[in-house]
Order: C-alpha cells, then structure tokens, then sequence
C-alpha cells in the first residue's frame, strides 16, 4: 500500500507492516518517516535496531545473520538496509532472499532514492510491496508545499498572518530542512503566538538551495517565475554560470533532436520511452516542444554558444543576463533576438 508522509503516523497507530518501503530525494521526510516506524515499533516491543549501508558494498552476510538470528536482549528487532543509489543486480537477488525471512517478530525498513514507475514494477519491489507501506518521499511542490508550510506551523503551536506561507514557501523552495529548523526557530522567539509578517522578515535568511538540474526542470514546465528565483539564488549561491550553460545547453540539444523527429514524422513519444524517461518529464518535454518551433530552439542554442563564448573570453557580455533571457525563452521564445549560425564565434 501506498501512503504518504502526512499519512504515515495515522497508519502506524493502527498496525505495523513487515516492511517499510521509504523511497525519494527528500532527506528531512525519509529522515521522519524512519524515526516514526522505529518509534512506533519500538512501543510494541522492538527494542533492538540494526542499520546497514549499501556503500560501497552492503554486508549481505551480516543482513542474513541478523535476520536470522534472536538477540540476548530482544526477542524482536527492526532491520534497516539503506541504499544511496537504486538496488543493483546482485542486491536484488539477495533482497529476493531476505524476503523470505520476514517474520513477525522482524520488521525490514527499506530505504533509497527514487524509484521510477519501470522499477516500482520490478518483481522485487512488487513482491515486498504486497506486504508493505510504500512512503514515497519526494519534495512537495506548488499548493503542497503550502500546504506542508501550514501543518508545520500548526503543529509548532503557530497561527500565520496573511503572506507568511508565501514568503515561507518562497525563501525555503528546495530545502524543507532548512525550512523546519527556521519553524522550529520561530516557534522558540514566538511560542504560541500569531505570526506576523514582520516577524518573520526579521528572523529569516536565504536558505533556498537550487541545482542547476531543478532550474532546467522548472523552464521545461513552462514555470518562469519559478526558474528566474532558482537561477537569481544559483548566482547568489556563486555557481559559476558555465555549469548552469552547460546543462541548458545540453536539453537545448535534447529538444532540438526531439523536434526534429517531429519534422520527420517520427513518434518522439516512442523514443523517450526508449530512454526510460519518466511519465512526468515525458509531459513536459511535450509540453515544451508544443511551446518551441525547431528555429527557436536552433536559436535557443546558438544564445548558448555566445554564453560559453562571453564565460571563457571575459567580455563585457554579462553571462547572467544572457541566461536570464535563455531561460525565458523556455517559455516566450518570441523574446529571443533573430540570431543566424553567423553570430557564432
């Protein structure tokens, strides 16, 4: 069964699963929803807790031994396995393994990065997720996150005045730890109090933290104002604006080629499947080539080179605002200059 993170305490208050499946990139809620299990099951009588790493190599022996085994001092125990990349071959095997050692006196906490559909589909996963919460954990997004901001609050004892969860959900996108402990700063200057707009302007910092993979993310989804704050923080951040080129540059170059598929009859849809590119990136891909005829986006590529060109040069073309108007473009290429291949140097 599949819950989600706000869920996970209501369904632990009514049974414990065998297993625990914890899977996405956001480390403050996998960090929550394994204490809650671990809390949970220690009430019941799991008093012994066992953790091992995936790297560099998981100790598959010492994993069988523990399962296996009953502790001098618990007769139950909660085994955690994390894995910083996707399980590989040879971990699947030996999971399909451990599977069949779950028993009721063992609970398994399964812990990773995200999964794809494709390997939320793979046999091992399914069978574990027969008998299994799955609790993805991913970073919420628009209205969720607002939504995340006010129950944190609520659960500090805050009331928000109006455009406190605005200005909230726009200094810590990207970064709900930092976000939590600005929470728990607030809840210890303001206890029990409503909080006021000023008072959080006088409390918060800039913790937003970005990757250059977020920005390209947010300009394929068409979301501007989301991009300029994103590439506004990376340049605050120092990120040397070649980085930031380097991956437009390379899904400008991706878009170019789908679009020429396009112009050729080719199903584009079939090749990203090919690629094993999620469902959700494949809509906005799409999404973006319905917004960017294959002449803008040559053009699109062409600003890319005078970018790198300008980075590597030092002339007095500013990069930063060459890639604030590339990433506009993602949106309204009608802003872009008519470049030809001759403005390439």
């Amino acid at each position: 069964m599949r819950v989600y993170p706000e869920q996970l305490e209501q369904y632990l208050k009514t049974e414990l699963k065998p297993c625990y499946l914890i899977f996405g990139e956001e480390p403050l809620l996998k960090m929550e929803a394994i204490d809650q299990i671990k809390t949970a099951a220690k009430k019941v009588g799991f008093d012994e807790h066992h953790k091992f790493h995936a790297e560099p190599l998981m100790d598959w022996p010492a994993v069988f031994h523990t399962c296996q085994s009953m502790s001098l001092f618990s007769s139950r125990q909660t085994v955690e396995l994390i894995f910083e990349k996707r399980p590989a071959k040879e971990d699947i095997s030996q999971l399909n393994d451990v599977f069949k050692l779950l028993n009721p006196d063992l609970i398994l906490i399964l812990s990773g990065p995200y999964l794809t559909k494709a390997q939320q589909n793979a046999k091992w996963f399914t069978q574990y997720f027969k008998n299994a919460l799955y609790i993805p954990v991913g970073h919420p997004e628009g209205r969720f996150f607002a939504n995340w901001m006010r129950n944190r609050l609520k659960r500090a004892n805050l009331e928000p005045q109006a455009d406190v969860i605005t200005l909230l959900c726009r200094s810590f996108e990207g970064n709900l730890l930092a976000a939590q402990q600005e929470i728990d700063k607030l809840s210890l200057l303001y206890p029990g109090q409503t909080l006021s707009l000023a008072q959080l302007q006088q409390s918060i910092t800039q913790h937003s933290h970005f990757t250059s993979f977020q920005l390209v993310d947010a300009l394929l989804a068409g979301k501007v104002n989301r991009g300029q704050r994103i590439l506004q923080q990376l340049q605050a951040e120092g990120i040397d604006p070649i980085v930031i080129n380097w991956a437009l540059n390379k899904e400008i170059n991706q878009l170019y080629y789908y679009s020429l598929m396009q112009q050729q009859g080719l199903s584009v849809i079939d090749e990203m499947k090919k690629q094993r590119l999620w469902a959700g990136r494949q809509q906005m891909i799409n999404a973006c080539l319905s917004r960017l005829s294959l002449s803008k986006i040559e053009q699109m590529l062409i600003l890319c080179s005078s970018v790198d060109s300008a980075i590597k040069t030092s002339t007095s073309v500013d990069p930063w605002l060459s890639l604030q108007m590339l990433s506009i473009s993602f949106a309204d290429s009608t802003l872009l200059p008519n470049f030809h291949h001759s403005d390439i140097n």
